[in-house]
């Protein structure tokens, strides 16, 4: 199976949360938001009602595949925030 996993890292327009977004087949699985608290875990959000089939496309994947790339981007996403606040502390 090829790799169909894509991630958008974004921040918020109206708080101090970043993001990290999962594509699969180029479409919205989840949300992994990560606040600026250190003490906070990273949430995940499903978008379940915004899965667009133009075309049939199976929507399964390994499950190793998935946590995986739940890592990676949980991962980047605490490296990301605390490079953020390392910069605003020089």
């Amino acid at each position: 199976m090829r790799n169909e996993f894509e991630v958008v890292y974004t921040t918020s327009p109206t708080s101090e949360d970043i993001y990290g977004e999962i594509l699969f087949d180029s479409q919205i699985l989840c949300r992994l938001i990560k606040t600026d608290d250190e003490d906070e875990e990273v949430e995940i959000e499903f978008f379940f009602d915004q899965i667009v089939l133009e075309r049939e496309a199976e929507r399964r994947f390994p499950l190793t595949d998935f946590m995986n790339i739940l890592q990676e981007v949980e991962g980047e996403l605490i490296r990301w925030l605390k490079n953020i606040n390392n910069a605003e502390e020089i």
